[in-house]
């Protein structure tokens, strides 16, 4: 059945305007007042936290990892998701990523950037060898996101 591994991004990083900082720091501002305004300093206190992180998390470069698809799963560095947490997977060409079913409640879906470099049908031809090929939607929740820049 084979094996194959790439080297590429652990996520699609997202270029933000300054307009998106902008609005994102502005709606954070609006939630600390009305917070405050409602005596839920607490939850003025989150939102400040979350949004100081949301910052952090924007501005960061993603990492290279390691992606091996393999016998006895699917390696991301040194961490593995074997093929009896996975039920299913799909790749997405026009997006380029591979989506996986997983049965873990945490982490329903894993999605995994693919680069150009690296051939689809040689990753389906592997993986199709251990776990069953079936058409996999990402989340209302997660094409929100990602249509506001998330």
């Amino acid at each position: 059945m084979g094996n194959i591994s790439w080297i590429g991004h652990e996520y699609e990083r997202k270029d933000r305007t300054n307009d998106w900082f902008w609005l994102v720091g502005l709606i954070a501002i609006s939630g600390i007042i009305i917070s405050i305004v409602n005596e839920n300093i607490m939850f003025a206190i989150f939102i400040l936290i979350a949004t100081v992180c949301l910052f952090f998390f924007s501005i960061r470069k993603p990492d290279e990892a390691t992606f091996l698809i393999d016998e006895k799963g699917l390696h991301i560095d040194e961490f593995v998701y074997s093929y009896s947490t996975l039920r299913a997977f799909w790749i997405k060409e026009d997006k380029r990523s591979l989506l996986l079913d997983s049965n873990k409640a945490m982490i329903p879906l894993i999605s995994i950037p693919i680069p150009e470099s690296v051939d689809l049908q040689k990753i389906e031809q592997v993986l199709s060898g251990y776990l069953p090929k079936k058409e996999i939607e990402e989340s209302f929740f997660e094409e929100v996101l990602e249509r506001i820049g998330f």
